[in-house]
């Protein structure tokens, strides 16, 4: 069983404007932010992949859902830190350095069928890092992370600008 519980109206607000973005990013295929963007990778996104986003800045978001990451026993706090500690990105083959991490301001608890908490995880977590300038073509985006558990979550995919 899984209760929410909210600490303000502003973070139901947020978490409104969190999922309709969310949402929007859900589909395999990216969103078109002003270029011409393509997922050409014939996979779709793994459960734990909401969806991503390159801004027409060059900023490069990728949205988690910790609900899939989450193990009986986690914290929302832990999932956030480990997946801070872990995460690398890579794109064309270069490691992406100053990945920034935020998650949405819920936490979620995950109770037993004797409606004993068994731990938390976020309402969704947001990766974010600043791209150089890509150019015209094709690109790859590999992704990898562990759980608090040291299970690895690994995915890639392809997209032409």
């Amino acid at each position: 069983m899984t209760k929410i519980s909210l600490n303000a109206v502003l973070y139901t607000i947020y978490l409104s404007v969190y999922i309709g973005m969310l949402t929007a990013c859900t589909n395999s295929a990216s969103l078109d932010v002003g270029s011409s963007i393509q997922e050409i990778t014939p996979t779709s996104m793994p459960e734990y992949i909401k969806g991503w986003e390159l801004a027409s800045d060059g900023s490069f978001y990728i949205y988690l859902d910790d609900a899939h990451i989450w193990r009986s026993g986690d914290e929302a706090g832990d999932i956030l830190d480990t997946v801070l500690r872990t995460a690398q990105v890579n794109v064309d083959n270069t490691l992406v350095s100053n990945i920034q991490i935020g998650a949405l301001a819920i936490t979620i608890s995950k109770y037993d069928e004797n409606n004993q908490i068994v731990g938390s995880y976020n309402g969704g977590i947001q990766l974010s890092f600043n791209t150089v300038a890509l150019q015209k073509g094709r690109h790859t985006v590999s992704l990898s992370f562990e759980s608090t558990a040291g299970e690895r979550f690994n995915h890639t995919w392809t997209f032409e600008l």
